[in-house]
């Protein structure tokens, strides 16, 4: 391929992060050889901030017929759709960019398949960690042994809980609080229940590990049962010292966490999940749309990246980097190896993930209430390591307890809190939660 100075963009979607990108192109397009050639839209009636003469179009053809156009960045959101594109854009011999993390955790090998078939370039640093970057930090240990990667991969429910923490809000205040800062999609959901943090930890445990993982084998765990109270418990949770010279704990905070661990025998346990974060732990630290990853590899020091995770700048600073880096490489004529993802991992049973846990829930203050629950335990072979009793706000015959536990899998949790459930003497949520120190 001949040297091409000014690289043509074809652009799908034009809503938050695709504005930002018109917007960064209309303005530094020029300087930078880029130039947007199409723009992809599905309502042509519809009020945009963004000037009327970038040659909108509601036909894809014109996206993947039109010859200056050389890489396609594709914001629709849908997974469906990214996948159409993706493969039309390889089969014109065109580079592509996606932000859709849904499709490359449970289509990047074959994607990268068709791009290696057809000798393209492939993007997606905007998938996770919005302005972080943590592809190009994967990039850079290929060929170690990575051990682990955790984090806050969420900004959205990042932010609600450090309102909820910090201003004392409650879950949908905090929520509405995020939605008004356009930090969340129109319907949250796939925020606030996990999804999205859970494709985004699975595509980068498939990168580490080089197997493409199942998401649908990991359920996660999403933020709307976390509650005021147990923030504050969480943060007293071990700074009560009980005996003369026993040192102080340092409390903990509730973050939404992932975590990819990879075990002794070719098993990689993968969990999403608020979790109690202990405040010596940097990660306890991390607030607002923040997000921090942290790679941890057999012969080096952890590594942790950190920036702002959520909203258009964010996505939009990624699409541009691997966008000016396509570019760079298309210039050039290199094409970038892609992972085969072939590799013979499987994903451990998540009710196999073995730490200490924290339950939540509320007990009927009567007679023997007390004992039926330590027998509950002990035929579940759970040891309590704090235990807070404290008044239930929702009735005057139950008394909300907070405990927290030695080491056990989270099955023999589960296990327990649906026992108690059907002693007749519990009522109202529960809640279990990990516990990171």
């Amino acid at each position: 391929m001949g040297r091409k100075e000014t690289i043509g963009v074809g652009l799908i979607g034009a809503g938050t992060v695709g504005g930002g990108v018109i917007r960064e192109l209309n303005e530094h397009g020029e300087d930078q050889g880029l130039r947007l050639e199409a723009v992809l839209i599905d309502d042509p009636t519809k009020d945009r901030e963004f000037p009327a003469d970038y040659n909108y179009t509601t036909d894809k053809e014109e996206i993947f017929n039109k010859p200056d156009v050389d890489i396609v960045i594709e914001l629709t959101g849908v997974r469906s759709a990214a996948s159409e594109y993706a493969d039309r854009a390889f089969a014109s011999e065109k580079d592509f960019i996606t932000a859709n993390k849904e499709l490359m955790a449970y289509e990047a090998k074959t994607k990268f398949a068709s791009a290696r078939k057809m000798g393209r370039n492939m993007g997606f640093e905007a998938t996770v960690g919005g302005k972080i970057p943590i592809m190009a930090a994967l990039r850079y240990f290929d060929g170690e042994d990575i051990l682990s990667i955790d984090g806050i991969p969420n900004g959205s429910t990042n932010y609600v809980f450090t309102r909820m923490f910090e201003d004392g809000l409650t879950y949908d205040e905090a929520l509405q609080l995020a939605e008004d800062r356009k930090l969340v999609e129109p319907n949250p959901d796939r925020d606030v229940q996990g999804l999205d943090a859970r494709d985004k930890i699975i595509f980068l445990a498939s990168l580490a590990w080089n197997t493409q993982f199942n998401p649908e084998e990991i359920t996660p765990q999403g933020i709307t049962g976390v509650t005021l109270d147990d923030m504050d418990i969480a943060s007293w949770i071990g700074t009560m010292r009980r005996r003369k010279n026993r040192k102080r704990g340092p409390g903990y905070s509730i973050k939404p966490m992932v975590v990819a661990r990879k075990q002794d025998n070719e098993e990689i346990e993968v969990w999403v999940s608020p979790a109690l974060v202990s405040n010596d732990n940097p990660l306890s630290k991390v607030k607002n749309e923040q997000n921090s990853l942290r790679i941890n590899t057999r012969n080096g020091t952890p590594i942790t990246i950190e920036g702002p995770g959520a909203g258009r700048e964010a996505t939009t600073s990624a699409v541009m980097a691997d966008l000016r880096r396509l570019a760079d490489y298309r210039r050039r004529g290199i094409i970038e190896p892609l992972p085969t993802l072939d590799g013979g991992y499987r994903l451990l049973d998540p009710n196999k993930s073995k730490g200490k846990w924290y339950l939540r829930f509320s007990l009927k203050d009567v007679t023997g209430s007390i004992r039926r629950f330590g027998e509950v335990l002990e035929r579940h072979d759970l040891s309590i390591q704090h235990s807070i009793q404290d008044e239930d706000p929702q009735s005057e015959d139950y008394k909300s307890d907070f405990v927290t536990f030695h080491p056990a899998t989270r099955e023999q949790v589960i296990f327990a809190s649906e026992e108690l459930d059907e002693t007749g003497r519990v009522t109202g949520p529960r809640i279990v939660l990990p516990i990171v120190n």
